[in-house]
C-alpha cells in the first residue's frame, strides 16, 4: 500500500506516533481481509465521533458488507438498502465522493432511510467513495462511519477518513487485479456473511469474529473463504 503522503493536520488530530504506528500497521496487513477489517476497527480507534464503521461494496449482484465492527452497522446499510436512499448509496453510486450527515433524523435529503437510522440509535454519518480498479460501475462502495451523536463529525474526521478510504480502495484494487472481479467481490460477500453470523451469535465485534474465522482455518488446514462458505450453510463454526 502506498502510505507516503497525508495531510500534516490529520496526524496531529490523533499524535504524530500514534498515526504513524497505524499506518505501519496498515502495511504490514498481507491479507485483503485482515487489511480491510483493521481500517474499520482503526477508524473506530482514531476517528473523533466514529461508533460503527463498515465497507460497503456494489456490484452487478447487489450490495454487501464485508466488513464492518458491529453488527449495527450491517443493519444499517441494509436500512438503506431496503429504503432505495442513503449516504453510503449516494457516495458509492453517482452522487458526492464524501457525503457528511449531522442529523438523519432531520436530513432532508433522506426521509425514508434518516427516520430508520435515528431510531436505531445512529444520528450521523460520514461516507467515503471506494473506486475500484477502472472504476466501472461494477466496482465500487464506500467506507462508512457512523455516529450515535448528532454533529459527531469534524473536519478532521472528514481528513482521515479519506486516507482510510484510500487504503480500502487500494486493497480492493490489488484484490481484484490479483483474484478477478468476481471472485474478490464473491470471496468478500461470503466471508462478511460469515463474519456477520459469528457476531449475532456470540455477541462480539467484527474483529473477534474474524479471528474466530481466522483461527478456524489455520486449525483445520482450510483456505478462509472455505470456512466462511461452511458457516453461512451451516450457520455456525463447527
Amino acid at each position: 500500500m502506498d502510505l507516503s503522503t497525508h495531510p500534516a493536520d490529520t496526524a496531529a488530530a490523533v499524535g504524530p506516533r500514534r498515526f504513524a504506528a497505524s499506518l505501519r500497521k496498515l502495511a504490514s496487513q498481507q491479507g485483503v481481509d485482515e487489511a480491510l477489517q483493521l481500517v474499520v476497527d482503526l477508524s473506530i480507534e482514531l476517528i473523533a465521533g466514529c461508533d460503527l464503521a463498515d465497507v460497503m461494496l456494489v456490484c452487478s449482484s447487489g450490495v454487501t458488507t464485508p466488513v464492518a465492527t458491529d453488527p449495527l452497522a450491517v443493519t444499517v446499510d441494509r436500512a438503506q438498502v431496503e429504503s432505495g436512499e442513503g449516504p453510503c448509496l449516494h457516495v458509492a453510486g453517482d452522487g458526492d465522493r464524501v457525503v457528511r450527515v449531522g442529523d438523519l433524523a432531520s436530513d432532508l435529503r433522506w426521509p425514508a432511510f434518516g427516520p430508520r437510522a435515528s431510531a436505531l440509535g445512529v444520528r450521523s454519518a460520514l461516507s467515503f467513495r471506494l473506486s475500484f480498479g477502472d472504476g466501472r460501475a461494477s466496482r465500487g462502495g464506500a467506507l462508512n462511519l457512523y455516529g450515535h451523536a448528532r454533529e459527531a463529525f469534524d473536519g478532521g474526521a472528514v481528513r482521515l477518513g479519506e486516507v482510510f478510504a484510500d487504503q480500502c480502495a487500494t486493497v480492493m484494487s490489488a484484490a481484484i487485479e490479483i483474484e478477478g472481479l468476481h471472485t474478490a467481490l464473491a470471496s468478500r460477500d461470503t466471508i462478511g456473511q460469515a463474519k456477520g453470523i459469528l457476531m449475532e451469535r456470540f455477541n462480539i465485534d467484527g474483529a473477534e469474529a474474524f479471528d474466530l474465522l481466522k483461527r478456524a482455518s489455520q486449525t483445520r488446514n482450510i483456505k478462509l473463504n472455505q470456512i466462511a462458505e461452511h458457516v453461512v450453510a451451516q450457520r455456525r463454526l463447527s
